[in-house]
């Protein structure tokens, strides 16, 4: 997930993290993704911002593991992961505090 977030062919710039880490949890925990997906689609709907959306999943993901009792150590690396994806993308967060970033549904 890490090497699609930092592509080495582009200078370490844009990639496909979220994309990846998505299937990476479908793949290995089927009963969280559904619920992590579910998640962002409704309050990216109700909100119109599919950042806000994309905070409540990943937030939802590692407490969805702890609920499932995972071990300790896959609990901390999707904590990790998640505070990464939400880490790369702050500049959303910032258009969202200024009210710039765009509604989902102007969103090319």
């Amino acid at each position: 997930v890490i090497g699609h977030m930092f592509p080495v062919y582009r200078r370490f710039r844009g990639g496909k993290g979220v994309a990846t880490a998505s299937g990476m949890l479908l793949v290995l925990h089927p009963i969280v993704a559904p619920f992590a997906a579910g998640l962002w689609w409704l309050v990216s709907r109700v909100t119109g911002k599919a950042v806000i959306g994309s905070a409540v999943a990943l937030a939802l993901v590692p407490i969805g593991l702890a609920v499932l009792g995972r071990p300790a150590w896959e609990y901390l690396a999707i904590a990790g992961l998640s505070v990464l994806i939400l880490a790369k993308h702050w500049k959303n967060f910032v258009r969202l505090i200024r009210r710039e970033e765009p509604e989902l549904s102007n969103v090319r």
